[in-house]
């Protein structure tokens, strides 16, 4: 009996636009406060290093819930997670505007505001471990192989539009005022919500295996290294812009918001072009994660000399195209190496990753800055381009590579 025949690119893309809103609404609430934050913090009184420590609640909480979330969803299905995922991101940003309003009209202690911006920070990152990671795996559960990398790029591009579509809200509304940011901050993850019921089938093929992924599995250890520093660098812009933009204007959260949300706004546009530009084209997972560091390596090295506001622009754009590029190329790459029933747990794997760099970075840029303002910057060349050699000389890399050019009925072979 003849096998049935594998879903189109395009049908596999038109089911998963549940999942792909979600995705975008989360990673819109996410970031629409990034360029505002270094302005808000300046008016609450707060450090950088205290500014630091609040955003760090978001990846801690992230990093804790993937792992749990990729191994639970392999076994019970993705559609739960993932629903839980959405509330979860609703509550978060409904306790985070609260307290940052509170905060702003200075009719709360500071402790309570701490606690509430803590609070819906570590809320948001319980809902981006289960919306990614089950996401993903959603994604790499219903492609084949050769789909693979233009399936994830795709996503990727989706995250970048969320990314994108944040500051460009803040920028936006931050001009109107402070109110209407947290109106449109607690609104935004409720987009998802009426897409919910269509999300389709569970999409996980069932296994009673409870295992983990080891941690230092050969198969994906040097695309693990390159997702490590490819969100060293993204938690890095995305909690110093604000301040460097602050530093470099001279002027009040008025000023300095839409410049950086103009500046993030312009990095997702890049990251956003580069994913599209791999949906289109039949490519493994290997080149953009050797291209992609190098061009974001370029870009911060020029950061770091020149400290000007169109250069930073420019060089937003640049570094925005190399790490989407990475980002496909790490997605892809990870699924790509292990097998159909651990799609769950190798999400759960890069969302962990993920959300360790955003932990760590927030703070050690925070430091760094205080220091000197070019030795963030700095410091990212080098663990990039230690990245792009990483990716590189991998025999993983290259495995998983011909994995996905092969042909379709030997893409499954050892």
């Amino acid at each position: 009996m003849a096998e049935p025949a594998e879903p189109t690119l395009g049908r596999v893309l038109v089911g998963l636009i549940p999942m792909m809103l979600a995705l975008v609404s989360l990673n819109a609430a996410m970031l629409i406060v990034a360029p505002l934050w270094g302005g808000i913090a300046r008016e609450l009184g707060y450090s950088e290093v205290l500014a630091g420590v609040i955003t760090s609640a978001t990846p801690a909480l992230w990093m804790l819930t993937a792992p749990i979330a990729g191994s639970v969803s392999d076994r019970i299905g993705r559609r739960t997670p993932l629903i839980l995922g959405v509330l979860c991101a609703c509550a978060s940003q409904a306790v985070f505007s609260l307290a940052l309003g509170a905060g702003l009209a200075g009719v709360a202690s500071d402790a309570v505001v701490i606690a509430g911006l803590v609070g819906g920070r570590a809320l948001l990152g319980v809902a981006g471990g289960l919306v990614t990671v089950v996401g993903f795996a959603l994604a790499a559960d219903r492609s084949t192989p050769a789909q693979r990398t233009a399936v994830t790029a795709t996503l990727g591009g989706l995250v970048g539009l969320g990314s994108l579509g944040g500051p460009a809200l803040a920028a936006a509304a931050s001009a109107l005022g402070a109110d209407v940011v947290l109106w449109v901050m607690a609104a935004l993850p409720w987009v998802a919500v009426p897409a919910l019921p269509f999300l389709g089938p569970a999409g996980v093929r069932a296994t009673s295996d409870p295992g983990r992924l080891p941690l230092l599995d050969p198969r994906v250890l040097a695309i693990s290294g390159v997702v490590v520093a490819g969100n060293l660098a993204l938690g890095t812009a995305d909690l110093l812009l604000g301040f460097l933009m602050a530093d470099l204007s001279g002027g009040s959260l008025e000023v300095s918001g839409p410049l950086a949300g103009g500046a993030l706004l312009t990095a997702g546009l890049g990251a956003i072009v580069a994913q599209l530009v791999l949906s289109q084209v039949r490519v493994g997972p290997r080149l953009p994660l050797i291209l992609g560091p190098l061009l974001a390596a370029s870009a911060f090295g020029i950061v770091a000399i020149i400290r000007s506001i169109p250069v930073i622009f420019a060089c937003c754009a640049l570094a925005g195209i190399g790490i989407g590029l990475a980002m496909a190329g790490w997605f892809s790459g990870m699924s790509l190496s292990v097998e159909d029933h651990e799609q769950g747990r190798v999400a759960g794997r890069v969302q962990a990753l993920t959300s360790l760099s955003y932990v760590v970075s927030p703070v050690l840029a925070a430091l760094a800055y205080a220091a000197w303002p070019a030795l963030p910057w700095i410091l990212l060349v080098p663990t990039l381009l230690g990245a792009a050699v990483l990716a590189a000389t991998s025999g993983a890399v290259r495995r998983a590579d011909a994995r996905a050019l092969a042909p379709a009925g030997d893409a499954d072979l050892g």
